[in-house]
């Protein structure tokens, strides 16, 4: 332990720090306009996915999204975009998260006469794909039934046997952006130690 406290004022200043690194993702810091479309500098995480949407109209919470998700590769990312009107707003959402990418841990299974139960460690308003492979030799997976969005943090989900030996895995796909919802908040950071 430090007596001047200098060891304590450092991890409080790393833990403020790295709040506000995390409420600074998918900030939009600058806008450049060039004639039909719009330069975007976004203050990003790495290896964090992120959707940027618009909305012309800010009283509806109507927001549509501007061409496909994207990963981050650095703290900063330029995006150019085509422009969407002379009144328009823009966001940028995290859409997958280090956490959500994470889940869709298989914690069960249970034999259902032909079919399986597989019981799966899930995020609320996330959507997986269970996939299936009969080698571990292969790097080959298929998908097993249709994509799903989790309501819980435990979600069954029923899926056919495709053999005697095989294995099965669950991947997050995105977070639910449908309707002009949002994703969930980041978790709150630690509090400091005192």
């Amino acid at each position: 332990m430090n007596r001047t406290g200098k060891l304590w004022n450092l991890v409080a200043m790393w833990f403020l720090s790295t709040a506000l690194a995390a409420m600074a993702s998918g900030r939009i810091s600058t806008i450049d306009i060039d004639g039909d479309f719009v330069d975007l500098t976004i203050e990003t995480v790495s290896n964090v996915s992120y959707q940027i949407q618009y909305t012309t109209n800010l009283t509806l919470n109507s927001w549509a999204s501007v061409g496909d998700e994207f990963t981050a590769t650095d703290t900063v990312t330029l995006r150019r975009i085509a422009a969407h009107g002379v009144s328009c707003w823009y966001r940028v959402l995290e859409t997958m998260t280090p956490e959500v990418r994470a889940s869709g841990r298989i914690s069960g299974f249970s034999l259902e006469g032909e079919s399986i139960g597989l019981t799966i460690e899930t995020i609320s308003n996330v959507i997986y794909q269970v996939q299936y492979s009969t080698s571990l030799l292969s790097d080959e997976w298929q998908d097993e039934g249709e994509e799903f969005m989790a309501a819980a943090t435990s979600t069954v989900r029923t899926v056919n046997q495709h053999g005697a030996h095989c294995l099965y895995r669950v991947v997050a796909i995105r977070i639910s952006l449908e309707d002009g919802d949002s994703p969930p908040p980041p978790p709150p950071p630690p509090p400091p130690p005192f």
